[in-house]
């Protein structure tokens, strides 16, 4: 039990670290979460069966020296679960694709996780 605490305890001081030095600035930096397609419900015209959705995250590589680390995904109002979300850099833009039945897609919300030397910032977008 010792043990754990002890590796809680220097968890903590290091995440702490890595927030408590971004400046004003770095904190208050916009980056653009972009999301490209909508999830609504679409029948196939020759039948009642309903269409897959697809939806792209879009996201910088890099911002003012903020590199992406992780892309990560959860549903739901209280989030229990954050699931890391592959994604493939075109055009300097991380992307990554959901794709599922409406019912499937909604309530997602992606958080992309940026970092520098100093400083790591979680940027959150509802889907």
């Amino acid at each position: 039990m010792h043990m754990r605490t002890l590796i809680f305890l220097q968890l903590l001081c290091f995440f702490n670290l890595a927030h408590a030095e971004c400046t004003k600035e770095q904190n208050q930096l916009k980056i653009q979460i972009d999301v490209i397609g909508s999830i609504s419900d679409r029948l196939y015209k020759n039948d009642n069966h309903p269409q897959m959705n697809r939806v792209v995250v879009s996201a910088p590589v890099e911002v003012e020296g903020f590199k992406i680390q992780r892309m990560d995904l959860t549903k739901g109002e209280v989030t229990e679960f954050w699931f890391p979300i592959s994604y493939e850099v075109n055009n300097n833009n991380a992307e990554t694709v959901l794709q599922g039945y409406p019912s499937n897609l909604e309530n997602l919300e992606m958080a992309i996780t940026y970092s520098n030397d100093r400083c790591t910032r979680v940027i959150q977008k509802r889907l």
